[in-house]
This record gives C-alpha cells, structure tokens and sequence, in this order.
C-alpha cells in the first residue's frame, strides 16, 4: 500500500473515533439511566481506533520523521529522542486532528507541523539549560556554530538544509551594526586566524595598536543578547535566568 493509501486509511480511522465520539455523546443524553455506561463503552471504541491510527501513522512515517529530525538535530540520539516526542503529541492530538479523506495529504503536513515544534522546544531547551546534562551546551559552543557561519561567508547556505542552530545565527548576527560584524568575522574567520592585533585594528579603521579584544568582546555580548532574543521568538526563555 502506497503512503497515499496509508494516510486514506489513518484519515478514516481518526474520523471513525471522533464519530463513535459523537454517537456516544447522543446515546448518553437518550438513555440518561445507562449513560455513565454507554460513556464508557463508546470511548473505548472509540479509543481503539484511534490506537489503530496511531499505529499506523508511526508505521507510515517513522523513518521519514527520523531523517526530517536528523537534518536538523546534533546527533541520531536527538533525533529519536524529538520524533518519539513529536509522535506522542500526534497521539494526544488525534481527537482534534482536522481532515478529511479526501484530503490525505494533510496527515504528513499536520505531523511534521509537531515534530517541527518539537526541534524548536528541543534546541529552546538547548541553549536556556533546562535540558538534560547531555542537552546542555554552554555559551562557548554558540561560538562554535557562529565560527562556522562567519566560515561559510555570514550565510546559512552552508548547510542543506541549514540547521535550526545556524538559522539563529544568521538571524542575531544580521541584528548587529556593520562594524560588529566586521570585527567578529576577523575574530572568528579561519581565514583571518593568523592576523595580528596590529592588522585587525587596521581593518576596523582605528589608531594601529588599539586593543580590539573589549570590541570583540562587546560585539559578541551583543550577538548573544540578539540570539537570546532569536531563542524567545520561538517560544524559548531567557538563557541568562
């Protein structure tokens, strides 16, 4: 069976449940005396289909889910972890999944919409410390990706598809002054590495033999408060707090 057909088939059993729902809603106001029983026994016919569907859809997309999440998560460990997490909030959401046969397509879209959610609360969890110990990555790291990215020609285009990390780079380093950017890139460009303080005060414009390490560092303090504010635009907390 095709994954069109697949999707058909969990489309039909979500609205199959959610039918059952409904009969058992009518059936209880109908027999008042019987309905704390009727209840029961539709929503655990109704709670099979479901079960069903889920199934299926973790049957049907497993393997797409797991390389979507690897694209764009540190390590295949990561990856797993999120997409077990995106598949148990398709589990709570089936009931109020909105589709329709005939509209199949819409069960991958509405999936990869959780599991796109879920690699923001990762990578938000990530940066603000309320991971667990392997999650947590220190500021220093940061430097890391944005030591790439100043690598890469201050472009995410680097990657493809770009990671979430180097998307908020991109977004707090194009926040900075033109000036902040320049001294960060002769600070963290490969290229650059073997300029001496001399020739990067040169650069900048400023009298040979200032000392450009308060600059550097007031620039980077300055990409990180812009990457915080990146973090909060994705629903994440102050890493500072």
């Amino acid at each position: 069976m095709d994954t069109e057909s697949y999707d058909r088939a969990i489309v039909h059993l979500i609205r199959e449940g959610k039918s059952l729902v409904c009969q058992g809603q009518q059936q209880t106001k109908q027999l008042l005396e019987h309905a704390a029983h009727e209840e029961r026994r539709w929503q655990q016919a109704a709670q099979a289909k479901f079960e069903e569907a889920h199934t299926l859809l973790v049957r049907t997309y497993y393997e797409r889910a797991i390389e979507f999440a690897q694209r764009r998560l540190p390590n295949q460990e990561d990856a797993e972890e999120v997409v077990g997490d995106a598949f148990e909030g398709a589990w709570k959401n089936l009931p109020s999944f909105q589709g329709s046969a005939q509209g199949a397509s819409l069960v991958w879209g509405w999936f990869i919409g959780i599991l796109d959610h879920k690699v923001k609360d990762f990578y938000r969890d990530y940066y603000a410390g309320q991971a667990s110990p392997r999650q947590q990555k220190p500021k220093e790291e940061v430097e890391t990706f944005l030591r790439q990215y100043c690598d890469a020609g201050s472009s995410p285009s680097h990657a493809d598809p770009p990671s979430q990390v180097t998307l908020m780079v991109h977004q707090a380093f194009g926040r900075l002054s033109e000036r902040e950017k320049l001294i960060l890139r002769l600070y963290y460009m490969t290229a650059l590495a073997e300029l001496s303080e001399e020739q990067r005060a040169r650069i900048v414009g400023v009298q040979p033999g200032a000392n450009l390490r308060m600059p550097k560092k007031r620039a980077f303090d300055h990409f990180w408060d812009y990457f915080v504010d990146v973090l909060r635009d994705i629903g994440g907390q102050d890493p500072h707090e």
